[in-house]
């Protein structure tokens, strides 16, 4: 049998695109934008490495872009600049194992 901690899960991105395609219409509400933002920062408290590896490598940084497009609204702008602001430390999300990882794709 596996050991438990050696095995390597594949995530299901399907939902978080979801939301993400929220940023996709015109006109956003402010009070959307607000739960959105909060979403986004449990999100990201919860499952660090699995978020930033969805929207920097499968998603190639199009937050940032949609993000960018509705900085009117002060959550949006607010999460972009947390984004920004992230630092990963893992061992294991090197900059080389981000290049190898990206070649995968």
């Amino acid at each position: 049998m596996a050991n438990p901690a050696l095995v390597e899960y594949e995530y299901d991105y399907s939902l978080l695109g979801q939301l993400i395609s929220f940023l996709d219409q015109e006109e956003l509400f402010p009070i959307l934008c607000g739960y959105f933002n909060k979403i986004v920062q449990s999100l990201m408290n919860k499952q660090k490495v699995e978020f930033l590896q969805y929207i920097l490598m499968e998603r190639d940084g199009d937050l940032f872009l949609k993000l960018l497009k509705h900085m009117k609204h002060h959550s949006l702008g607010t999460l972009l600049i947390e984004l920004i602001q992230i630092k990963v430390t893992s061992k294991n999300y090197s900059h080389e194992k981000i290049i190898e990882m990206k070649r995968e794709r």
